[in-house]
């Protein structure tokens, strides 16, 4: 029944296998939580440069519609 987990969550988590795997239910353990927490702050840093686009991308659209709202202004 571990096997099955630990095949489960390394596969399901997009591991893969690999030629070296853990023997032990310790070192299984460990390298499902390291696969989790590997997973979890890939997505913080892409949510993270995403957000950072986006204000970027949106600071320009202020930034351009000011300036078109001066001009109309004078």
């Amino acid at each position: 029944m571990g096997d099955a987990i630990y095949f489960t969550f390394i596969t399901g988590l997009t591991v893969g296998y690999g030629d070296i795997t853990p023997v032990t239910t310790l070192g299984k353990i460990a390298s499902v939580a390291s696969a989790i927490i590997g997973i979890v702050a890939t997505g913080f840093y892409v949510a993270i440069a995403s957000k950072a686009v986006s204000t970027s991308i949106r600071g320009q659209r202020l930034s351009r519609d000011f300036q078109i709202a001066e001009t109309d202004a004078e």
